[in-house]
């Protein structure tokens, strides 16, 4: 099994037909069936908080915190939200995914309000003293592909095939990783590629 995934930033949703270019290259290029690939494309908005932490504070209470109040104000479901929190760098980072580029647009455009960002630093430095915000940063909406490849019955070599598909995404802007995944008797072997 091969795991692709490739990301950058868009300003239109892709069409059927661009997701069925990418099926069908990843099919020449592994040798594979169309049923073997599946192909799935997330819309993102990510943001980053630098903060300086003067005291310990419960992660999971402060993740929790920062994602209902991001489910206020965007008027989200909290599933779409992923926080992290990075101590050693003291960054506070989350990424919103939509079902759209419209969508992640329009969550950028609400992160980027000068009112949506004091709301979240004021519910961060009240509801945790320890935290002092020092800024916030929003990026602007990407589109995460992640495609799957079972290459159990693949016809082409598995690394000219990598290297095809990565020569393809690079060549559309996108940035790509891929893992290949071994089964072998019950245990399972993971090699990633960054490409």
């Amino acid at each position: 099994m091969t795991i692709i995934e490739v990301s950058k930033p868009v300003n239109a949703t892709m069409s059927e037909e661009d997701i069925d270019a990418i099926t069908t290259q990843v099919v020449q290029s592994f040798g594979v069936e169309e049923d073997d690939v599946i192909v799935e494309v997330v819309y993102t908005t990510t943001g980053q908080m630098n903060v300086t932490f003067q005291d310990s504070v419960n992660e999971d209470a402060l993740a929790e915190a920062l994602e209902n109040e991001l489910v206020a104000l965007l008027d989200l479901h909290e599933g779409d939200i992923d926080v992290h929190i990075d101590f050693e760098n003291g960054t506070i980072s989350y990424t919103i995914a939509s079902s759209s580029v419209e969508d992640a647009t329009e969550v950028f455009a609400l992160l980027s309000l000068v009112n949506t960002t004091a709301q979240i630093e004021e519910l961060l430095e009240t509801t945790f003293p320890a935290i002092s915000v020092e800024s916030v940063e929003v990026s602007e909406a990407m589109v995460d592909i992640t495609v799957t490849v079972d290459t159990s019955d693949a016809s082409e070599s598995l690394i000219e095939a990598e290297v095809d598909v990565e020569a393809y995404f690079v060549n559309q802007g996108y940035s790509a990783d891929i893992e290949r995944i071994f089964f072998l008797n019950d245990f399972v072997f993971l090699c990633e590629i960054c490409l």
